[in-house]
């Protein structure tokens, strides 16, 4: 199997993980607490959401590098140059 694609299916996976454990603790928090606006007021919604945009972004970007279409200096150019022939 390739590598990028086994990255890309275990960041996946993460973030489904992360996603499904986070609902179901605030969905117990929600039937524990008192009211649904404290507790949505006290949920970290949006900094869970930008954590796994980063973690979407920065998987994304490991896996175009690992199939080679970023060059050393980040130039999304695929390195096509043939060896040269000394």
């Amino acid at each position: 199997m390739n590598k990028s694609l086994v990255g890309v299916y275990l960041s996946i996976f993460w973030i489904v993980s992360v996603a499904a454990g986070y609902m179901f603790g605030w969905y117990r928090g929600v039937r524990s607490a008192t009211t649904i606006a404290t507790n949505a007021a006290q949920s970290s919604v949006p900094f869970i959401l930008i954590v796994l945009a980063v973690v979407a972004l920065v998987s994304g970007f490991l896996a175009f590098k690992a199939r080679g279409y970023l060059g050393s200096n980040g130039s999304a150019t695929r390195n096509t140059t043939p060896p040269s022939r000394i």
